[in-house]
């Protein structure tokens, strides 16, 4: 990457920066999977079309992904919490955990979204 063109780079994660080359100041998202933007001829810190359809994409996704969470999160609750012959303490807690597991994924996703729509109405 040349130092004088800055690329936006989008990640899945959430940590943004705030870049200062040749007297001009950019905004870079590092939002876990990466796409990169050639965003010099745009303004200072304005989000490229592409960045926020990705963005948005992303979300959606997210959502998705965390609502599945949440239903395996209840499956496997239920689960475990009805009875049947033969069923021992182990499973039960294997049931547990993963349905604790699951929820607690499908929360951070939450998270993240909410972190990523604050980034998209700070940003328009």
């Amino acid at each position: 990457m040349n130092s004088d063109k800055p690329n936006y780079c989008l990640y899945h994660g959430i940590h943004a920066d705030k870049l200062v080359t040749s007297g001009t100041v950019r905004y870079s998202l590092t939002l876990l999977s990466g796409s990169c933007y050639d965003d010099s001829s745009k303004g200072v810190g304005v989000l490229s079309k592409e960045m926020v359809k990705d963005t948005k994409d992303k979300i959606a996704d997210f959502k998705r992904f965390s609502f599945v969470l949440l239903s395996l999160s209840a499956f496997l609750y239920i689960g475990s919490i009805i009875p049947f012959e033969g069923k021992q303490t182990l499973h039960k807690l294997i049931l547990l955990g993963t349905s604790y597991l699951s929820l607690g994924i499908a929360l951070v996703f939450y998270r993240k979204i909410s972190q990523w729509k604050k980034q998209l109405n700070e940003e328009s």
